[in-house]
């Protein structure tokens, strides 16, 4: 089998029907590829709704269990894949129509360990994107000269396909974190993997719903967002200095170790947004003094937009952080 897509489901009845039509409709033969689902607990209609394609597609395979998270599920999805490549999808976004077969070959045709594209956000569950002509894509020796290549690249899993034959290879997994195991699983194939290629156009849409966990207003979800973030930029950084005892170039590390700040910059930005408590943001910078993240580098900011290098000095500034989130509680 040449290809295994793997979809975590957990309440996606509003997307499902949207979401598995366009893969459908990739013009992959039916007995080349399958669609693998996982309903992780939901307790809406998905379960039912996704039996129905079931029902008409054999190449779409089913299970159930009880809410485990995202990440054990991806991890289980692994395992039952039986494609060559494998391709990490969520349940609420979409690809844009004819372009996966032609990325396939290439993958193959190359004998490539991954192969990426561009992705751009939808806003509205109706919405279905734009239908977008697929660009030739450029080669790289390995996913290191990609990273130099790409500085500001993506890490989200679905923008890549993985051959899966490396991922055994090399024992790479998702790690238990709980919106954010994707990083260090993304960048664990990037610093391991031999050629890959990069197709420089959208080819996968991504929607923010407004039940998205990123977007969610409940202050008990923004709070699991800020710790997950928080933990998954030490993880990061933990995985970036084993890296450094590894023949792995030094500009590649430096471009790993500017993500890790840049990531923490923006969540400790949300910690302030939310109205968390000053106390607890404490916490966190102690963690990220500790391993010489905070106070945030204002040289790593310098090429980007001037509210980004302001940001940096409020987030470096602690008078400013105690009078924010105080505000922002107050007006929680």
């Amino acid at each position: 089998m040449r290809l295994s897509i793997l979809i975590p489901v957990f309440n996606g009845q509003d997307f499902i029907d949207r979401c598995l039509n366009g893969i459908l409709d990739q013009g992959i033969p039916s007995d080349a590829y399958e669609i693998i689902l996982i309903d992780d607990g939901s307790t809406d209609d998905s379960l039912t709704i996704a039996r129905s394609f079931v029902d008409k597609h054999p190449n779409i395979r089913l299970f159930s269990q009880q809410n485990q998270g995202a990440y054990a599920t991806r991890n289980r999805l692994l395992e039952l894949a039986q494609g060559d490549y494998i391709y990490n999808f969520d349940i609420d976004d979409l690809l844009v129509g004819n372009n996966l077969l032609r990325i396939l070959d290439h993958a193959e045709e190359r004998q490539l360990d991954m192969v990426g594209f561009r992705s751009s956000t939808i806003a509205e569950i109706g919405e279905n994107g734009t239908q977008l002509p697929l660009c030739n894509p450029m080669e790289f020796d390995s996913g290191r000269d990609f990273i130099q290549s790409f500085p500001y690249h993506r890490v989200e899993v679905w923008w890549y396909l993985v051959r899966k034959g490396f991922l055994v290879e090399n024992a790479i997994r998702f790690q238990d974190n709980a919106n954010n195991a994707d990083v260090v699983f993304t960048y664990s194939v990037l610093f391991n993997c031999g050629k890959m290629a990069f197709f420089d156009c959208v080819n996968h849409h991504y929607c923010l719903s407004e039940n998205s966990i990123m977007r969610a207003n409940q202050f008990k979800k923004r709070m699991e967002v800020v710790h997950s973030m928080h933990d998954m930029v030490l993880s990061l950084d933990d995985f970036v200095n084993r890296q450094a005892h590894e023949d792995i170039e030094a500009s590649v590390l430096r471009i790993v170790n500017d993500r890790v700040s840049h990531f923490a910059l923006f969540n400790m930005a949300n910690m302030v947004r939310i109205g968390m408590a000053f106390e607890d943001i404490q916490q966190r910078i102690s963690s990220l003094e500790f391993r010489e993240i905070y106070p945030f580098d204002k040289r790593v900011f310098e090429r980007m937009k001037l509210k980004t290098r302001l940001l940096v000095q409020l987030m470096n500034n602690r008078l400013f952080l105690r009078v924010g989130t105080t505000i922002c509680k107050q007006l929680r």
